[in-house]
């Protein structure tokens, strides 16, 4: 039996459809081209159209957010500044790699990504990637902007040329499977997963007695489907819905693993470029969609996970103490994860991290 978007869905997507892409009737030039109006305004002459990556397909929330946001940054400036999303990394022939490397030349303009992403030129990023870093979406808001943590990763962007403009949301992470209920870490020995990338959750899942079986998200239906995996995980409210991969897998274990946020970036040389009063401009806009994208995701999250119910997966949610089993053997602080931590990423910044992530935990546990 195969499910439709659930109306409350729909409306979600018609209110930040709304909200979001109602733009001005300001003209806006194929080049870009600026309106005596905005000159006027704000003394800047600055023309651009800018091209913008994602590896995300077109009808993702965060590719209608930042379309949006440029409707409104050319309503600002007369048509000035204009800018298109480029979803699939089509720009790139599809190749999520190239089309980094391509925003680092300047070759493309931005990019928006998962942060796993970025590792092959900004390693620490993946360490955001570590399994039960984060207790709440509370706390990861917090920590992803908490000044250090920022200014951190905006310099190793600068070191790469980029410039960071700020995060969107992918996914929280959580397990699925064909073939029983998981409740705890050892639930998942033997069984062969799919995982995101990166050498921490790799480590964690190993750990705990899985194997890891390498596929792209393009074939990860059929591959549950035809037994190749037996579980995986992804997002409720991203590929478990969006993919529909909640129709092949039978269990749901509904706790939070990895955060994901889709990481923002200009080239660096390219924004230098820009006046002042534009950057500020695009700064704000952007601020205001991005805010709006990470809103508009987790109201997801509870329709979507009700209708992977209503079509007959068994979720299982841990219980607190069964939730500090899982931090305790596969997060930061385990044997297997603080080995990879410690071998191979900055352990200034790794420490923190994790000084930051524990003063955020408690802060909202206290509140």
């Amino acid at each position: 039996m195969k499910k439709s978007i659930s109306l409350l869905t729909a409306l979600s997507l018609s209110a930040m459809m709304i909200l979001s892409g109602c733009s001005s009737g300001a003209s806006t030039s194929a080049n870009g081209s600026s309106s005596s109006s905005a000159s006027s305004s704000s003394g800047s002459t600055f023309t651009h159209n800018f091209t913008v990556t994602t590896p995300l397909a077109d009808t993702h929330s965060a590719v209608t957010a930042i379309n949006n946001a440029f409707a409104e940054i050319s309503e600002k400036t007369g048509g000035r500044i204009t800018g298109q999303v480029f979803a699939s990394s089509q720009l790139a022939s599809g190749q999520m790699a190239t089309a980094m490397d391509m925003v680092v030349k300047g070759t493309i303009d931005m990019q928006f990504a998962g942060n796993s992403i970025y590792g092959s030129y900004i390693k620490d990023y993946e360490v955001l990637g570590t399994p039960f870093l984060f207790e709440t979406h509370e706390v990861a808001d917090q920590v992803l902007y908490n000044d250090e943590i920022y200014d951190y990763y905006s310099q190793k962007c600068e070191e790469t040329n980029l410039h960071l403009l700020g995060y969107m949301e992918n996914a929280w992470m959580v397990y699925t499977n064909s073939k029983h209920e998981v409740k705890v870490p050892s639930d998942l020995k033997g069984l062969k997963m799919r995982c995101g990338d990166g050498d921490l959750v790799e480590a964690a899942m190993i750990d705990a007695g899985a194997s890891i079986v390498y596929l792209s998200l393009t074939d990860l239906y059929t591959s549950l489907q035809q037994g190749v995996v037996d579980g995986q995980d992804n997002g409720i409210e991203g590929a478990i819905y969006t993919n529909k991969l909640y129709e092949v897998q039978d269990y749901l274990t509904n706790i939070e693993v990895t955060y994901s946020p889709f990481v923002f970036v200009v080239n660096n040389e390219l924004w230098k470029t820009i006046p002042e009063s534009d950057q500020a401009i695009m700064t704000e806009v952007f601020d205001k969609y991005m805010k709006e994208q990470v809103e508009y995701n987790r109201s997801l999250i509870a329709p979507n996970l009700q209708e992977i119910i209503d079509y007959g997966v068994n979720v299982y949610t841990p219980t607190e103490e069964e939730a500090e089993i899982w931090r305790t053997e596969m997060g930061a602080k385990s044997p297997a994860v603080s080995k990879v931590l410690a071998e191979n990423y900055n352990q200034d910044f790794v420490a923190m991290l994790l000084d930051v992530v524990e003063e955020a935990n408690n802060a909202t546990k206290n509140s």
